[in-house]
């Protein structure tokens, strides 16, 4: 079963499938802790993987912490649905503010800046991977439209695949 299919029965799965509605997002909260508590709750998922995951220091962000907390789920599950290269799942996780969308800042509320946030894996997503989480992407990319955000896969060939995402926040 893919996990597209089995999150159609997760209440958090429509969450981020809906339509955006542009609106301004006053509250900030640390995608630190965000992840973590995506990855305790993930934490027999990530054993039957054998992941190897690290995690650089990420920021705070403006948005909906429980979108972007299920965003972050959906996006481990699926991750961990691939097999890896080499039998052990890596997960390298970083972020950078993104300096070549430096106009945006400008029209962002109370100096807010963008970041992006980025999911290194190991994992060599094919044809069918990718069909079959389409919906499931494209929800992230209106989830992070509506968050002044983006949502982008990177094939990097021999070596996995790159997710990307950008969020407005400011460092920590």
């Amino acid at each position: 079963m893919s996990i597209a299919r089995s999150m159609s029965n997760d209440p958090g799965f429509s969450a981020i499938t809906a339509t955006p509605v542009q609106q301004p997002f006053s509250m900030s909260f640390s995608l630190n802790e965000v992840l973590q508590q995506v990855l305790v709750k993930l934490q027999p998922l990530m054993r039957n993987t054998n992941a190897i995951i690290r995690c650089e220091s990420l920021p705070v962000v403006y948005g909906s912490r429980v979108q972007i907390s299920e965003l972050f789920e959906s996006l481990v599950q699926a991750i961990c649905v691939l097999p890896p290269s080499g039998g052990r799942l890596f997960l390298y996780i970083d972020c950078m503010e993104e300096k070549r969308r430096k106009p945006v800042e400008h029209t962002l509320p109370g100096g807010q800046r963008i970041f992006q946030i980025q999911f290194h894996t190991n994992v060599q997503v094919d044809h069918e991977w990718r069909e079959a989480h389409a919906t499931l992407f494209e929800g992230f990319k209106n989830l992070l439209k509506n968050h002044n955000g983006s949502f982008e896969v990177n094939e990097i060939s021999g070596a996995g695949c790159l997710f990307c995402l950008t969020v407005p926040g400011k460092q920590v």
